[in-house]
């Protein structure tokens, strides 16, 4: 708890002209000099009001002598205090975030004490008594002291909340990251397990595995520009089939709300899209000059649908054996997501239809595309 000790019994300071005995010329030369430094003293007091209001800066007071509080406008505007409500002690501390009170207290009890420099520095939660809204502030100051005792403290306070939001943001991501890190070593081996189980050699392992990888690393770079929050479901649609993306509207045909992914779903579904569209360029729809590929998505009823229908490819038959892409589409997709997975290899080509919860879907809008 904050030790200060507040007396109001301390003597006020005065200054008395008579004892002075400044003569007729040491007078006029002091007025003299009082005038001049007045434009001065204005300019100077301008430009500090104009920095401290470009900077959205509070100033305060807090007088031990007597215990009252001094409080601009702007401090006024961050403790979210009502017309009429004098501040106090009591008020600034009460309208603290509970967490944040001995902080707040070993910062003032830092500050006040004669055997340390006076330097008073803390950041701490708002909450605004007409408002609500709880703000972080920096809060800066001196103590003055006299005679080896604090007789007042003087500072300023600006609202640092976004910098700490993005603080918090970052903290965010770097958690993100390394989880990911990890999930994403454990993806890119099994990838290469069983990538070199089924590559005829090592110039067909090299083929197939980079070609995977660059698949993994475009999910991340859709990402990455969006700072991890998600990714762009018709993004990941161009950004996954490659080479082929020319065909888009043509050959290619995408229908479905705009939409954003989180971030796990991005990377399963983008790894499920990449093992298609290879699949289709090699056996299916788009090996031939006549196939299509229609890509669908649509949400509703708590479930996220997206399916990948071939047309008029050439016939298509179960693999004799499961490769890992196989596996991307089916199971790993599935179990990563909590979905069902119906993959059926018709005469008209292939169709693998996914559903998942939709708890994996960011935001969703109403447009669609040809």
């Amino acid at each position: 708890m904050l030790t200060t000790s507040q007396s109001s019994e301390a003597e006020p300071l005065t200054l008395s002209v008579a004892d002075s005995e400044i003569d007729g010329a040491g007078a006029s030369a002091a007025a003299h000099t009082s005038d001049l430094a007045q434009p001065d003293l204005r300019k100077a007091l301008e430009r500090t009001t104009l920095a401290l209001e470009a900077g959205e800066i509070g100033v305060w007071e807090w007088d031990f002598v007597s215990g009252s509080f001094i409080w601009d406008q702007r401090m006024r505007a961050l403790w979210g205090l009502p017309e009429g409500v004098v501040p106090t002690y009591e008020v600034f501390r009460n309208a603290l975030n509970p967490a944040d009170l001995e902080r707040s207290d070993g910062a003032i009890n830092a500050a006040i004490n004669p055997a340390r420099n006076g330097e008073y520095e803390v950041e701490y939660r708002v909450i605004g008594i007409k408002d609500g809204l709880e703000r972080w502030i920096l809060a800066q100051g001196r103590t003055f002291f006299e005679n080896g005792k604090a007789m007042r403290l003087i500072g300023t306070a600006r609202d640092v909340t976004e910098r700490k939001q993005r603080e918090a943001h970052v903290r965010f991501l770097m958690r993100e990251i390394a989880h990911r890190s990890k999930n994403l070593l454990a993806v890119i081996q099994a990838m290469a397990r069983q990538t070199a189980v089924t590559a005829g050699s090592a110039h067909d392992f090299e083929q197939i595995f980079s070609a995977r990888l660059q698949a993994l690393a475009a999910s991340h770079d859709i990402l990455m520009d969006e700072d991890w929050h998600g990714a762009s479901i018709e993004e990941l649609v161009r950004t996954q089939v490659g080479h082929y993306v020319d065909l888009i509207g043509t050959r290619i045909h995408l229908a479905g709300p705009e939409l954003m992914l989180k971030p796990e779903a991005a990377q399963n579904l983008g790894l499920a899209l990449h093992e298609l569209a290879t699949n289709a360029a090699k056996y299916g729809a788009l090996s031939n000059e006549d196939g299509d590929v229609e890509i669908r998505w649509e949400i509703g009823d708590g479930r996220f649908k997206i399916s990948w229908q071939e047309i008029d490819g050439p016939p298509v038959s179960p693999p004799a054996r499961e490769g890992f892409g196989h596996k991307v589409v089916t199971r790993i997709v599935t179990l990563a997501l909590e979905g069902k997975v119906d993959l059926r290899f018709e005469p008209s080509g292939l169709v693998w239809e996914l559903d998942i919860p939709d708890k994996h879907i960011l935001t969703r809008g109403v447009s669609g595309r040809g």
